[in-house]
């Protein structure tokens, strides 16, 4: 509920709400406001897209915390799938948009990529693709390593390093000794 709040809070501020279009013998439709590189004005734009993938996560991993309580509801293994996959939508759109902006520097770009490669490869991983979950988290990991080099701020170095051993290395761990298993 957070970050539909503070998604909320921000088209708001920017002034970029969805609308309601009024139709006949209807009181009102909805009309989704979708973000373009036009539209890119303000760097508050990244925050849309950034809450939007995380909405999409957290709801992903409520539902994957409630299916550890309760293995049997197979409903919210499949609404986890979702929420993951729509996370995976709206991390890359937001890649797409950062990488076509002339305004973004490059480390901006670099994050956005680590991001959604990182958010896809989390995806397959929970998708039970195990070849495709480690070539992305791979991915991620040596995007995380150049950001952390390519930093001169101490605290974003070490948050892209705990980022890169802590969450990413722990899964391709876990990954290859998947296969290991499958493979054995």
């Amino acid at each position: 509920t957070y970050c539909s709040s503070k998604l909320d809070r921000v088209r708001h501020a920017l002034k970029f709400t969805n609308t309601h279009k009024c139709v006949r013998r209807h009181k009102a439709k909805f009309v989704k406001k979708s973000l373009s590189e036009a539209d890119f004005v303000d760097e508050r734009f990244i925050q849309l897209g950034v809450f939007e993938a995380e909405r999409r996560w957290a709801s992903a991993m409520s539902d994957k915390m409630e299916m550890e309580d309760n293995p049997d509801k197979i409903r919210k293994r499949q609404s986890m799938r979702m929420h993951l996959k729509r996370a995976v939508y709206h991390a890359a759109a937001l890649e797409m948009l950062v990488r076509n902006n002339s305004r973004c520097d490059a480390p901006t770009k670099l994050e956005a990529q680590a991001y959604a490669v990182w958010l896809a490869g989390v995806c397959a991983f929970e998708l039970r693709k195990w070849s495709e979950a480690f070539e992305l988290l791979k991915t991620a990991r040596t995007v995380y390593e150049r950001l952390a080099e390519a930093t001169h701020n101490t605290t974003l170095a070490n948050l892209y390093k705990s980022r890169q051993v802590y969450v990413v290395s722990a899964q391709v761990f876990f990954i290859v000794s998947s296969l290991f298993n499958v493979c054995s």
